[in-house]
């Protein structure tokens, strides 16, 4: 549902972007000739100032004769550049639909070259100006080429979603285990990961929240009970609730910071699932003592656990590791409790988009977010990318991520 909307909210911007741009292009067509001429020479002379050396201190003459040969050009660039940009956001729009990629590329195509055979049209009404079969094909090449480089991207951008890596860090440990860390999954498809999962053979496998919307909770048929039943057979499963599952997440323009607790629907379809739910408590299996947080809507400002809970957990036996869906929370509410000896999160997408190895924008932390992979403090934070891509903007050199966490005494 959330998703829906959000593609309903890209559409109506796609749309109005749409809209300005042909108010731009037929705004431009019904200048007459002699307006027309003035606005592409103001332009060519503009352009000559660059390109040609000394051009202000040529004779008026010359000037005038370099922007006549110059205006040309630059009239039929305007033209592809307008036509372009047109087609460009036309499949970007049709990409919201569940279409292939390449009759979205041939609709947006189409769509540039009928309003391009439009604006010729709308031209002969203009005093002065005339429609020409030439610039129709002109406009529709432009769209040609804007649409072909962003069909290149969004294969390519398509490629890289479903592709997961699989990562694989080493940390000290009393003890010796191979934990699998799954986070963000957002009600993904569950077969590719477990696929994964079983090549990998965890002893553990624990999941720091967002496995799912709150409301696929209430479906015993959503992916995410799927996933956990599989998941559970593998290898012990630890679930903690991220702020996706307490309805804790960004609508249209709002985001609700209030956690809703679960259903007692929701309670019982994961109890079935074989998978242990961990809400604001922890378990113990052979020398790992495992803690889960539950989300209460992440940010800095909001204590995600209270000191009870901390000095209780402190005191369990073995390796203690907490599931803390933020890692934006750790500096302040975790970090003081030095009996964690880990804290896995996610949360953070891995930036989204990842630009010379730096994550461009994560919930919670905003533009250029300190954590968004691997190993921080001292390597008592170990963030995952995660494996889902829950929002309409696609990820970026940023491969979707399942983390193998190696403990050994030896390491």
């Amino acid at each position: 549902m959330k998703r829906r909307k959000t593609f309903i909210y890209l559409r109506c911007f796609l749309l109005l972007l749409i809209c300005l741009q042909l108010s731009l292009i037929f705004g431009f067509s019904a200048e007459n000739a002699k307006e027309s001429d003035e606005t592409s020479q103001q332009v060519a002379e503009e352009i000559a100032k660059i390109v040609v050396e000394d051009f202000e201190n040529l004779p008026e003459e010359e000037q005038h004769e370099v922007v006549q040969r110059i205006d040309p050009p630059v009239r039929k660039v305007a033209h592809a550049t307008e036509f372009g940009a047109l087609g460009g956001l036309f499949f970007l729009l049709f990409l919201t639909f569940p279409l292939p990629m390449w009759a979205s590329h041939l609709l947006s195509i189409f769509a540039a070259a009928v309003f391009g055979a439009l604006d010729e049209w709308h031209q002969t009404f203009v005093p002065g100006r005339s429609g020409r079969l030439r610039d129709v094909l002109i406009d529709t090449s432009g769209a040609i080429l804007v649409c072909s480089i962003l069909l290149l991207l969004a294969v390519l951008f398509k490629k890289n979603r479903v592709k997961i890596k699989v990562t694989t860090y080493s940390l000290r440990a009393p003890l010796q285990k191979k934990i699998a860390i799954v986070s963000d999954l957002h009600g993904e498809p569950a077969e590719p990961v477990l696929k994964l999962l079983t090549q990998a053979n965890p002893d553990v496998i624990l999941i720091p929240g967002d496995l799912a919307d709150r409301e696929d909770l209430e479906n015993e048929n959503a992916r995410a009970f799927t996933f956990l039943k599989e998941a559970a057979l593998l290898a012990p499963t630890y679930y903690s609730l991220g702020n996706h599952e307490v309805d804790c997440h960004r609508n249209g323009f709002h985001k609700n910071r209030v956690p809703v607790p679960l259903s007692e629907t929701a309670r019982a379809n994961l109890t079935e699932t074989g998978a242990i739910l961990l809400e604001n408590g922890f378990a113990y299996q052979d020398g790992l003592s495992i803690c889960g947080l539950t989300s209460n809507g992440g940010g800095k400002e909001r204590a995600p656990w209270n000191a009870d809970l901390a000095k209780r957990f402190e005191a369990m036996p073995g390796f203690k590791i907490l599931l803390c869906h933020h890692p934006e929370q750790f500096d302040d509410f975790v970090a003081p409790y030095s009996g964690v000896d880990l804290t896995i999160s996610g949360h953070a997408h891995g930036g989204q988009w990842r630009v010379f190895g730096q994550g461009v924008y994560s919930p919670d932390q905003g533009l250029f977010p300190r954590y968004t992979k691997g190993f921080y403090h001292g390597r008592r934070l170990l963030v995952s990318r995660g494996l889902g891509d829950a929002t309409a903007l696609p990820r970026i050199f940023n491969p979707r991520e399942l983390v193998i966490l190696e403990l050994d005494t030896q390491k």
